[in-house]
């Protein structure tokens, strides 16, 4: 294993261990967290892109100030919008469907 995939496979690891030990917020829309219409477009387009890509996979798509908003594809394939405050993981939502980010 290279250092550039252990490095990701650390990552995934985070995210993971975050996911497993805390509950996802209990807002059921993706408005909750403030995200640019801007944002939401490029986190719409990240989705359909990402519905075929194999897990574990994890791309920022948005950000303001010290927040930055990413999907999270696990190894499960489930879809998890991930809002980490700085660099730690701070809240996250289960991602369904594209229209999830609709305004």
């Amino acid at each position: 294993m290279s250092a550039e995939e252990a490095k990701k496979d650390a990552r995934f690891a985070i995210l993971d261990t975050f996911i497993a030990s805390n509950q996802p917020c209990r807002e059921k829309n993706v408005h909750y967290f403030d995200i640019s219409c801007r944002d939401l477009d490029d986190g719409k387009k990240l989705f359909g892109r990402m519905t075929n890509y194999q897990g574990p996979y994890y791309e920022i798509f948005g950000g303001c100030g010290y927040k930055s908003f990413g999907l999270y594809k696990s190894n499960e394939n489930i879809i998890y919008l991930i809002v980490v405050d700085l660099q730690t993981p701070e809240q996250f939502m289960v991602i369904n469907s594209a229209s999830d980010f609709s305004y």
